[in-house]
């Protein structure tokens, strides 16, 4: 009995769940790998802010690629920089673009997270979470070495 032939690797849609095409190290060859990544059978990237700096380049490549899902958050290595008024424009953000995700959000106890004030870090992850069930928006979470605290806020 002969075999029906295998699928195509085109065939196959996936959805990059978790990526920084607007870091500068990549952000000029970011149109490149997304039509690359596309031809690939990548239909959709799920692009994280990580800080104040970034959420107008997350925005900005969203609206320059219609493959790219906006997510905007405050990652717990940058939450020592974050301004005073960081929540106000997080919403700005939101309501600007209202197909967006909350992320790139989280806890790290890791290497870099350890020397974070770990409280701080509790701190801006409730209110972010607490903003993305206001907004009934998805949330890209980050865990480092803090699972069972993430556990206990998630609760």
């Amino acid at each position: 009995m002969a075999q029906a032939p295998a699928r195509a690797a085109s065939a196959v849609r996936l959805f990059d769940a978790h990526c920084h095409l607007q870091d500068p190290r990549i952000a000029a060859v970011a149109p490149a790998l997304i039509r690359a990544a596309g031809a690939s059978g990548v239909a959709r990237f799920a692009v994280n802010g990580t800080s104040e700096k970034d959420w107008h380049l997350v925005k900005q490549m969203a609206e320059d690629h219609p493959a790219v899902v906006p997510c905007f958050g405050l990652h717990p290595w940058w939450v020592p920089e974050r301004s005073p008024d960081w929540m106000n424009l997080l919403r700005r953000f939101f309501a600007e673009t209202p197909e967006a995700a909350v992320g790139e959000i989280g806890l790290d106890k890791g290497s870099h997270g350890k020397t974070i004030n770990f409280g701080e870090q509790v701190e801006v992850f409730q209110r972010q979470l607490e903003l993305a069930k206001e907004l009934e928006r998805p949330v890209s979470v980050h865990c480092v070495r803090a699972f069972g605290d993430l556990l206990e806020v998630l609760k």
